[in-house]
Order: structure tokens, then sequence, then C-alpha cells
């Protein structure tokens, strides 16, 4: 007898299709009969859990910055008590230059916002969020608090780093001369004037 998924597992395989179909299809051109049919759900069983596409990209990127943030709280809690200001921007410039699944979703969402009022709504409650990730991990390091306008020019920059990484085929380039994007986060982190 087959065993019956959770709503949270059922959830799980409607975002691993969408994804799949979001990056064959692009965001504007997936439907939810897409999804329907990619995930083998009805249309009932997938509107229980989503009634449109941004909710699932929504949940897929939230998944994204758990993902990212994990791999930020691993290298500081290895670092606990040596989180000098030249390996806050080492980890800084992985977090742009990780290539990992959820990335070019982020890239198609980054690229959407410009056009889509509800995409661009998922994305400030986004940078929200990787401000206060961002205020705490500097926190926990021991830096002097930053200006919200400094933090949003710091996020700013990740974002701008990961287009060009997802858009143009850049990250070999930034990765030989990571060493340049680690001193411009290091000047982003001292201590303002």
């Amino acid at each position: 007898m087959r065993k019956r998924l959770t709503s949270e597992e059922r959830k799980r395989i409607i975002q691993v299709k969408a994804m799949e179909i979001f990056l064959e299809k692009g965001y504007r051109n997936t439907t939810m009969q897409d999804i329907v049919k990619a995930s083998g759900l009805s249309i009932g069983g997938l509107y229980h859990h989503y009634k449109k596409t941004s909710e699932i990209l929504y949940d897929i990127m939230v998944l994204g910055c758990e993902y990212r943030f994990n791999e930020i709280d691993k290298q500081v809690e290895i670092q606990s008590g040596n989180l000098t200001e030249e390996l806050m921007a080492k980890i800084i410039v992985d977090k742009c230059l990780d290539d990992n699944k959820y990335m070019p979703i982020y890239v198609m969402l980054l690229q959407e916002i410009q056009d889509n009022d509800e995409l661009r709504d998922l994305y400030i409650g986004m940078k929200e969020f990787n401000v206060k990730k961002i205020q705490s991990m500097l926190k926990l390091a021991g830096y002097q608090e930053l200006s919200m306008d400094r933090y949003n020019y710091l996020t700013d920059m990740i974002n701008s780093i990961i287009l060009a990484c997802g858009l143009l085929g850049i990250r070999e380039s930034f990765n030989t001369n990571r060493y340049l994007l680690e001193e411009m986060f290091l000047s982003l982190l001292k201590k303002e004037e």
C-alpha cells in the first residue's frame, strides 16, 4: 500500500516540479496547469496548496534563503570567536558566488520584479529578511551597527553580483578575482564615518 504524503511533502513535490518548469519556460510563461501536469496532482490538489505561481515561487525563495543562510551559519560557527572583518567579507562573497540549485530561480525573480508588482513585493520582503540576517550575523561577529542605507546597499551589491553571474555567466571570472570582491565588501563593512 502506498504511503499517504503529508501536506509538506506534497508542497515539496510541487516546488521541485515548478522549479523545473520555471527554468524551462520562464516564470511568466508558466501556468498553474503546467504545474498540475508536471506534478501529477489534480487541479484541486494543487489549488489546495497554492492558489498561484507566485505563492510557489515565494516558498522556493524561502527555501533558497534558508539554504544560503544555513551555509553562512555553518561558516560562522566554524570560526566562532574568530570572525574578522576579512572573514566576514569572504563569507559574503561565498554567498554571492554560490552556484546552488536555487540561484537560477533567484536570478529569474530578480529579472521579473521590474514588471511584476506581486514579485516586487515578494522581493522586498526577502530583502528585509536578508538585511535582518546580515545584521544578526554582523552583530554576532561583534560589528558596530551599520545604517539601514549601508545594509540596503550591501544587499543590492550582493544581488547585483548574483544577477551578473546568472545573466552574464561570469561566475568563473568573479571566482578568479574574488579578492577584489572581498576588498569591496570589506570596505562596505567598515564603520561609517
